[in-house]
């Protein structure tokens, strides 16, 4: 019971990261690397964002049509949000970012040590 239990929290869990997109639980450069940072969390960010988009579009057509029987492709509706409003959307916040000055590193944590002696690590990666 206690097995199953934990397997079914593993998968709502890991289910919930691939779906809405959302890293409570995510601690930074110790639980994943700065590839898995740059190219899976936000592929999936992206992926839900598109997804929510789409589903909207599909609820807003249902609604003018006044009917369930027409709601338009999915994946359509799907790749239009990717190409058309969320990719742009990133390279003109991408431009803004690096216009401002903000930069964007694959370099280690910077250490160096504290007022009391101690050894201190931060993190400078991937994450703005």
């Amino acid at each position: 019971m206690i097995l199953q239990h934990s397997i079914g929290s593993i998968l709502i869990y890991k289910w919930g990261l691939v779906c809405v997109g959302d890293y409570q639980h995510y601690s930074g450069e110790t639980g994943a690397t700065y590839l898995s940072q740059i190219c899976v969390f936000t592929f999936l960010q992206f992926v839900s964002a598109a997804t929510s988009l789409a589903a909207g579009i599909a609820a807003v057509r249902g609604l003018a049509n006044k009917s369930g029987s027409d709601l338009g492709n999915f994946y359509k509706d799907f790749i239009r949000c990717l190409t058309r409003v969320l990719l742009p959307l990133s390279f003109i916040a991408a431009g803004l970012f690096l216009f401002n000055g903000m930069s964007k590193t694959l370099k280690g944590p910077h250490t160096f040590t504290g007022l009391q002696g101690d050894t201190i690590h931060v993190a400078r990666g991937s994450c703005w």
